[in-house]
């Protein structure tokens, strides 16, 4: 399987955006810095895309499980096919009749671990359905190991992570002190009986739970998001905690871990960045031509300057041109709504401000006709804007 260290495409659900906007926007100004842009997931419906979305195998292959999770039983508006939504991205993954969601696959490579939570969603012969996994994942070994029971979800990326293909990182859960022995044992056992070696990782649990009823996942740490070799790590506002878990991270990771403002997302929604992002490694792209011989480039300037309600600066439409391509040709066009490209170049203008000061009303007006011009040019199909 696709391990997260070289993934460079990070998605949300935009729901992530409207419903926790602290976590979101300290997110994505972290991801921004290393030159990562989080694309939006046009759903209102439910903001855990990790999920919904399929699991990436390999470069170009991906497998849809059914999303139908135990604990969203009453609630069956936020259950749903994510197959259109994977259809607009270009993708066709494998549809897979498993019950199972994303966010209960920790994986590295030949190897995956999953709860046993797999075996009461979906009843049968255990054998039978670990050689169906493994086979739909292309791996050598799947490990099963016990759900925390203070985790309604029984998902594995709030307990366990790789950290290389033969350790992982796990909750601290003796240190929490209200996890029984037998169930630490049994965690503990399962891992080391495949022969991975044991991080403790910063833990602790609340009793706090969300405006729905959900646990807070406050103190999960092991939750972070990973993607380019970067760690996006959850901060919590608990300065103690947050320190320890901060200092943990870069002495086993280096200099490229960063700390996320997750405590918005943790106390009002139960998950936190790992749960509510998407990431993948995207060998699909189709980028904007960069050779101006090979593209109408006069007839794109000459449509932009006839359309714009405002006086428009040669210099000014160079610049914003130049970002809008560079931000263009880092992404795949596929699902980035108007708004999107128009933040993304609104934020790289102000991290480095040209020489004269260009108005907000000027960036966005002239990445409209940009995308105009490129939409009738069959190269941009889909406005998923919520502007």
């Amino acid at each position: 399987m696709i391990i997260d260290s070289p993934t460079s495409t990070i998605y949300t659900s935009s729901l992530f955006a409207e419903k926790y906007s602290d976590t979101f926007d300290s997110l994505t100004q972290q991801c921004l810095k290393q030159e990562l842009w989080v694309r939006k997931i046009p759903t209102g419906r439910n903001e855990w895309c990790r999920d919904f979305m399929p699991v990436q195998i390999n470069d170009d292959d991906f497998v849809l499980f059914k999303y139908n999770p135990h604990y969203l039983k009453g609630y069956p508006e936020l259950i749903f096919d994510s197959d259109i939504l994977s259809r607009l991205l270009g993708l066709k993954p494998k549809k897979s009749n498993i019950i199972l969601d994303g966010g209960n696959i920790v994986s590295y490579g030949c190897k995956a671990i999953i709860t046993e939570q797999i075996f009461h969603d979906n009843p049968g012969s255990k054998k039978v359905l670990i050689d169906e996994m493994k086979q739909l994942l292309e791996i050598d070994e799947l490990i099963i190991i016990p759900y925390d029971p203070g985790d309604i979800t029984r998902h594995a990326d709030g307990m366990v992570r790789f950290f290389d293909e033969n350790t992982v990182l796990v909750n601290n859960y003796a240190a929490a002190g209200n996890y029984s022995k037998n169930f630490i044992n049994k965690l503990y056992g399962s891992l080391a009986a495949s022969g991975l070696s044991i991080i403790q990782v910063p833990y602790y649990y609340t009793n706090d739970k969300t405006p729905d009823g959900m646990p807070s996942a406050e103190g999960v740490y092991i939750n972070y998001l990973q993607a380019q070799n970067n760690i996006f790590l959850p901060q919590f506002g608990n300065p103690e905690r947050d320190e320890e878990a901060l200092l943990l991270f870069q002495r086993l990771f280096g200099k490229n871990v960063f700390p996320v403002d997750s405590l918005d997302l943790a106390k009002n929604g139960g998950g936190v960045l790992n749960c509510a992002t998407w990431n993948i490694y995207d060998s699909k792209i189709s980028p904007m031509p960069t050779s101006r011989e090979t593209f109408d480039y006069g007839s794109m300037v000459h449509r932009v300057f006839n359309n714009v309600h405002f006086r428009l600066f040669p210099d000014e439409f160079e610049i914003i041109e130049r970002l809008f391509r560079e931000v263009w040709n880092k992404n795949t066009g596929r699902l980035m709504g108007d708004g999107d490209f128009k933040r993304v170049v609104c934020q790289m203008l102000m991290k480095d401000p040209p020489t004269t000061f260009i108005p907000q009303y000027v960036v966005e007006g002239v990445i409209d006709e940009l995308l105009n011009y490129m939409q009738a040019a069959g190269e941009y199909h889909w406005d998923f804007s919520e502007n």
